[in-house]
């Protein structure tokens, strides 16, 4: 039910949780390590993804509050579903047609 989920890195790039929140229009809160987002090229994820380095934890709170106080109702709701749209962009099926469509272009 929070409008800001936790998403830490698993063992990889990336964590389940991650993915969790867009597919539910939700706000990851990722405690940046090197993340390297992927189709970065395509989706403005600052729109809708707060991050705070790991050395900054202390000040998370604060960072939530800097990315939530300057948006009125309609641009959080947009927003979230700018979220539910780049987990669409992501989600495995999706993901990989572009992945592969990227690529072709590269064979010639």
């Amino acid at each position: 039910r929070s409008d800001f989920i936790l998403a830490p890195k698993g063992m990889g790039n990336t964590s389940v949780r991650f993915f969790e929140a867009l597919s539910l229009g939700r706000f990851p809160v990722l405690i940046n390590t090197d993340y390297v987002f992927p189709l970065k090229d395509r989706i403005d994820y600052e729109k809708f993804v707060v991050t705070v380095d790991h050395t900054r934890i202390e000040d998370l709170e604060q960072i939530i509050l800097d990315f939530y106080n300057p948006l009125n109702n309609e641009e959080f709701k947009e927003r979230q579903k700018m979220a539910r749209e780049a987990f669409k962009l992501l989600r495995p099926g999706s993901f990989l047609k572009t992945a592969l469509s990227e690529l072709k272009q590269y064979e010639a």
